[in-house]
């Protein structure tokens, strides 16, 4: 199928951030999609697992791609670490078990600089106050233009939520630390609570899943007490920010 892509005169204003622990299969076909858009100035890859070299992984060559190994092993939020160097107005991140096609992410990309005061997203998961939850029957949302409270998976957004990333963790530090810094489950949580308005999740048409999103032992939601970390998490993210 044609996709409507931008025109190839389109300003490229945004950096790609991709990371790789469990997955580096994935990581070359990530970084070809995301190097067709116009949209896309840098396309950075970061290895966050010491035990691989990406480069045995990756052997596409582009002026706008950088791979790097990291020499120690590294959290998920190590990816808004990066973008914070970056002088680059847009940025989107995307987890390594989902793949959406050039024109899914130019779609995504416009609504972002349609209105960059919100985080964008293609899935996302809505608070329930009957349940008290994250989880429940009707959390997940998907397929829909919805605003949503957290965005999974796919981040779109401005420099300003990467500022506002790192004053939440400031605000949520004990003595200087967040105590959950070396985890992996909380940072589209902090990245969620960052914009002026709640998150807004779009319908881009099908999205191919990795097999292994939902792996134990790879997937990092199959870990015992990821939930019950995140709903703790949540509460203490909406006692200090409300839309």
């Amino acid at each position: 199928m044609r996709e409507d892509l931008p025109d190839k005169d389109a300003k490229p204003d945004t950096v790609a951030i991709i990371e790789s622990f469990k997955r580096p299969q994935n990581i070359e076909l990530l970084a070809r999609l995301y190097l067709k858009i116009p949209f896309i100035s840098k396309v950075i890859i970061s290895n966050n697992n010491r035990l691989i070299r990406i480069r045995d992984w990756v052997s596409h060559s582009d002026p706008r791609l950088f791979v790097y190994d990291q020499p120690m092993d590294r959290a998920c939020h190590f990816r808004f670490e990066l973008a914070r160097r970056e002088k680059s107005p847009y940025f989107i991140f995307n987890d390594d078990d989902i793949f959406l096609s050039p024109g899914q992410i130019s779609r995504l990309l416009s609504a972002l600089h349609l209105d960059p005061s919100r985080l964008h997203g293609v899935q996302g998961q809505i608070y329930s106050e009957t349940h008290d939850s994250l989880i429940h029957r009707d959390s997940y949302v998907f397929g829909v233009e919805k605003e949503a409270d957290i965005i999974n998976r796919i981040y779109a957004c401005d420099f300003e939520h990467i500022r506002g990333f790192f004053c939440l963790i400031d605000m949520l530090s004990t003595n200087h630390k967040f105590i959950y810094w070396y985890k992996s489950f909380w940072d589209d949580m902090v990245l969620s609570f960052t914009g002026k308005s709640k998150p807004m999740t779009h319908d881009v048409g099908y999205v191919l899943n990795c097999p292994t999103s939902s792996q134990a032992g790879i997937a990092e939601w199959r870990r015992e007490g990821f939930f019950e970390n995140r709903n703790r998490l949540f509460h203490r993210l909406r006692t200090l920010k409300s839309f």
